[in-house]
């Protein structure tokens, strides 16, 4: 009966989070950080470049190198997988942010059941968590980008829930759990780099929130640290991996926090943060006015629930805080530690869940909710159908891509004057991706160019409309 009870909450805790997600997800256009992604990953799929030295195309160049080290390179080799399954559409990289997402979503909800391993009703509500989650606007843009955070989430949900897992138990399985996290962990930091790391700190909470005693916490704690260094250890003995960790840590990750700030003050992306939790904090404040007002609040503030939330809490800290160091940030950087603070809003929750459960007019309007909940939920998908290819993100930019494309043909190589160059990523990104061609500055006997200016007598062949640029093909004539 229980179960009956909360299924109108999951269907549509389900189809809000399809239509806050989805409909985004599968419409044209794309940030060009994961544009470049997508092509690296299609062009590994095609067998250009390799697992520890990807390849992006002819014109990328940094630090002395043509492969593309901005990054770790797992994320890339994962989402190859999907390009060597799906096919090179344009669908394709969007299949693998969708898969993330729903392992994303899982993994939160199970790390939510095993936080409520006592409470069969709470553990059913891993809905609430889902729900705040979705409602942070960066989380469905980072899905909606093909961002690598989405990865990194991944393995780093993977790894805090095998570490949750690993307290209490004995021997060979606590081993196994310490084990996968260690193993999840690392996954986490070759698909993006450092911030994959934060699992390293979450034990020691979770220890101090589940009461394991204190010289079994040291030494399941001793025992994940150990299996880290030694995995680590196995991982560089592969061949190329020495070499392309060394070059990201050195040449990408040192230089970029040395001489390619994006902030001028260390506490930027703290108010990202705070700007992205908004709809969380604004709803859990007008629950607690609700609370207050109805005399409730005792409810609400019962120590267990102040403790979870509060490990939650720390956990999300760790995942975010540690990113103000560096001048280098971006908003979507924060995409892991998203998931830690909706489990710690959610908490705060569970009360007032339990307090709608237990009314009578609940029960009997239970079916009726099942019902509309269904409805909206295809009315979810429906949307996700419909949206499905429509221009979204540089809808006149990518017309003129697709044109350039069909002008070039065959052809690989287009010049383009220095400022169009630095100052067009996503038109470079987009070529790369859909035609594979590759953009140079005033590239030597160019086949097609690129000129500024509306008229280029007999060589014209297409003036593009989101700048001021005409395709031009050269004269064989001369």
């Amino acid at each position: 009966m229980q179960n009956k009870k909360q299924l109108p909450f999951q269907i549509f805790s389900l189809a809000l989070m399809v239509v806050i997600v989805l409909p985004g997800l599968f419409r044209a256009g794309m940030f060009m950080d994961g544009q470049q992604y997508a092509c690296v990953a299609k062009n590994l799929a095609e067998g250009n470049g390799s697992f520890w030295f990807p390849y992006l195309n002819a014109s990328w160049w940094k630090a002395g190198s043509n492969a593309f080290m901005e990054h770790p390179p797992l994320a890339y080799a994962l989402q190859s997988g999907f390009f060597k399954a799906f096919g090179d559409s344009m669908y394709t990289e969007r299949l693998y942010s969708l898969f993330t997402f729903m392992f994303s979503a899982y993994l939160i909800a199970r790390i939510w059941i095993n936080s409520y391993s006592r409470d069969n009703i709470a553990a059913r509500m891993w809905y609430l968590p889902l729900v705040l989650w979705v409602s942070v606007p960066l989380t469905s843009w980072s899905f909606q980008n093909n961002m690598l955070e989405n990865t990194m989430m991944v393995f780093d949900l993977a790894a805090v829930l095998f570490l949750m897992k690993s307290l209490h138990q004995k021997n060979l399985l606590k081993l196994a759990y310490l084990g996968l996290s260690a193993v999840f962990t690392i996954a986490a930091f070759l698909s993006k780099g450092l911030p994959g790391l934060f699992p390293l700190v979450v034990f020691p909470v979770f220890g101090w929130y589940f009461k394991e005693p204190f010289k079994h916490a040291v030494f399941s704690y001793g025992l994940f640290l150990s299996f880290v260094m030694l995995f680590s250890y196995l991982v560089l003995l592969l061949p190329g991996a020495k070499e392309s960790l060394s070059f990201y840590f050195n040449y990408r990750l040192l230089m970029r926090i040395s001489n390619e700030p994006t902030v001028a003050s260390h506490l930027h992306l703290l108010g990202d943060l705070i700007m992205n939790l908004l709809p969380i904090i604004i709803f859990l404040l007008i629950l607690f006015v609700y609370e207050v007002r109805k005399k409730s609040i005792e409810l609400s503030l019962a120590n267990d629930i102040k403790h979870k939330s509060l490990c939650f809490l720390v956990i999300a800290f760790l995942a975010s805080f540690p990113l103000l160091v560096t001048p280098v940030q971006r908003g979507f950087y924060l995409h892991t530690s998203f998931p830690f603070y909706a489990l710690a809003g959610a908490v705060w929750l569970v009360p007032f869940i339990k307090k709608i459960l237990l009314k009578s007019w609940f029960g009997r309007l239970n079916n009726w909710m099942i019902s509309v909940s269904m409805i909206f939920l295809l009315f979810a998908v429906m949307i996700t159908f419909a949206s499905a290819g429509k221009p979204g993100k540089h809808p006149v930019l990518l017309e003129d891509v697709h044109a350039i494309g069909e002008c070039m043909k065959d052809d690989k190589l287009l010049s383009v004057p220095a400022e169009t160059y630095y100052n067009n990523w996503s038109l470079q990104m987009y070529l790369t991706r859909f035609y594979d061609i590759t953009i140079k500055v005033d590239a030597p006997q160019p086949e097609y160019q690129l000129i500024p200016g509306k008229f280029a007598g007999s060589n014209y062949c297409y003036e593009m409309k989101s700048s001021d640029l005409v395709l031009t093909k050269k004269s064989h004539e001369d």
